[in-house]
């Protein structure tokens, strides 16, 4: 996500040298800043659909609106007061409510959605796209629990870990296909994993990162 301001701006120039003989040019001068907070809220505007629009256009008016404060702030920061300004009245309905954890990586604290759906190496391909469409953006990475009184093996461990990679990565693949990969800001992955298996955790996140989603928290 980025903001673009563009403006558009007249030179005055010698007669006597300019080509043409013209004493002014235009031109249309521009300044982006990266967006890095609130995507989960703007991925939602992406569907285009009746709410989303209006929340697009409610954001360009309140931009428009603050327009005067570019005078006295950087565009990082107005960009941030504006979003800021336009996620306090966001509408619930288009939102699952949130829970905020403190970040492990000296990020601050994140917030997640409080209820997910839970995947497996076995259901997310086909479960996911449908799952996001309904407005599921919250997804729990579970491995099948071993049978009653067993010891899970370290081999057969790390083998659950790598299909449960490759299972990801082919499942954010087809978003992209299916034109899903839009709400990318908006989506949040819990790992559910016995002890054993977190120091595998390498191979998910490899196909986390690879697909554009960041490692959070």
């Amino acid at each position: 996500w980025n903001l673009l301001v563009m403006e558009h701006i007249e030179v005055l120039v010698n007669p006597k040298t300019s080509i043409g003989g013209v004493d002014r040019r235009f031109y249309i001068f521009g300044v982006q800043t990266n967006l890095y907070f609130q995507l989960h809220r703007l991925s939602e505007m992406l569907a285009m659909d009746t709410r989303g629009l209006i929340e697009l256009k409610r954001l360009r008016e309140l931009f428009q609106q603050q327009e005067s404060c570019l005078r006295t702030q950087s565009l990082n920061a107005f960009a941030h007061d504006v979003i800021c300004m336009w996620a306090s009245s966001f509408p619930a309905a288009l939102e699952i409510p949130r829970v905020q954890l403190i970040s492990t990586r000296g990020r601050g604290r994140v917030t997640i959605p409080i209820i997910g759906l839970e995947l497996t190496a076995h259901n997310m391909v086909t479960t996911m796209p449908g799952a996001l469409q309904d407005g599921v953006r919250h997804f729990y990475l579970t491995f099948p629990p071993p049978a009653h009184g067993e010891i899970l093996d370290a081999r057969m461990g790390e083998l659950e870990v790598k299909l449960l990679s490759l299972r990801l990565a082919q499942c954010l693949a087809g978003l992209s296909k299916n034109f899903l990969h839009y709400l990318r800001g908006a989506v949040t992955f819990t790992v559910v994993s016995p002890p054993q298996l977190v120091k595998f955790f390498g191979e998910i996140c490899k196909s986390v990162q690879a697909h554009g989603y960041r490692i959070g928290s």
